[in-house]
């Protein structure tokens, strides 16, 4: 689709002491692939894309979502040093020795958590997969999250390092995983409020969250890829968090309270405001619902 929406792509692949090299314009063969000896010791894959203008209603490049998504490999790729080029403009260059932990401190900017930050990642390989069935070896996730009791949040999904902006079935399973072991930890130490049920929203309204899934089978909804829908994804998140976060709630229950104590809050919060709008319908006159 990017070859068939430019004017022009060229592709130089380093490679075994050789390069080779193929371009296309209007998404048709250009130039053959040509292969040749090179000195170059490098490896890797350059790609260049003209943007064709009458197949967007603007030439120009959302410079703010292209840095969001070159510096989010930094940070899911620890140690990886990347660089954001734009003509004209100073270079930008990011990298994350601790990978997600540091990124959470850029994002909060003096911040304080509720809570210490609750890291973790698990992977599956065919030893643990004995008694699961649709996981794959390989698959799982790494992801960090923490609340904060007021100002912005933040929740940044990826699978395979494509950001999913809007989700899908990875973020559906880590959002059950988490919300589902709070909700043990609250049963076994009786924390939850007489007359209010606590509901997923309570916990997630002040959460902030960086989530990398990795996936061999992917499916997702749309060509951009913003949302996936692949269906064990979600079995697979849970089963990555779940257990672990319960875990580290116990481990740490002075924290894990006070974890439940602004999920209650929220809860209160929601049903003080449901409240409010009940209006009373006086005898006999037809009013609008609240």
């Amino acid at each position: 689709v990017s070859n068939a929406l430019s004017k022009r792509c060229e592709v130089v692949v380093f490679r075994n002491n050789e390069k080779h090299s193929i371009s296309f314009e209007g998404g048709e063969l250009k130039q053959k692939l040509k292969s040749e000896k090179s000195k170059d010791k490098r490896t890797g894959t350059i790609v260049r894309l003209w943007p064709d203008p009458k197949y967007f209603d603007s030439p120009n490049i959302p410079v703010g979502e292209l840095e969001h998504l070159v510096r989010s490999k930094a940070y899911l790729l620890p140690g990886l040093t990347m660089v954001l080029e734009v003509e004209g403009k100073q270079n930008r260059v990011w990298k994350y020795e601790r990978g997600m932990e540091q990124y959470f401190e850029f994002m909060l900017q003096g911040r304080e958590l509720v809570a210490p930050l609750f890291t973790g990642e698990r992977f599956f390989d065919q030893k643990s997969l004995a008694n699961v069935s649709d996981i794959e070896p390989g698959e799982g996730a790494s992801w960090a999250i923490g609340w904060v009791a007021d100002g912005d949040v933040f929740a940044d999904s990826h699978v395979n390092l494509i950001p999913t902006r809007s989700g899908g079935t990875h973020e559906a399973g880590f959002r059950n995983g988490i919300f589902d072991a709070l909700s043990a930890f609250m049963d076994t130490r009786s924390l939850h409020p007489k007359g209010v049920k606590l509901i997923a929203d309570d916990l997630w309204q002040r959460a902030c969250f960086t989530l990398s899934a990795r996936i061999v089978r992917t499916q997702f909804h749309g060509q951009t890829k913003e949302k996936l829908t692949t269906r064990h994804a979600s079995k697979l998140l849970e089963l990555c968090v779940k257990d672990a976060f319960e875990l580290w709630l116990n481990q740490h229950p002075d924290e894990g309270k006070k974890i439940a104590e602004l999920a209650i809050e929220q809860a209160m919060a929601r049903l003080s405001q449901g409240k409010k709008f009940e209006r009373k319908k006086p005898s006999g006159v037809a009013t609008l619902p609240g």
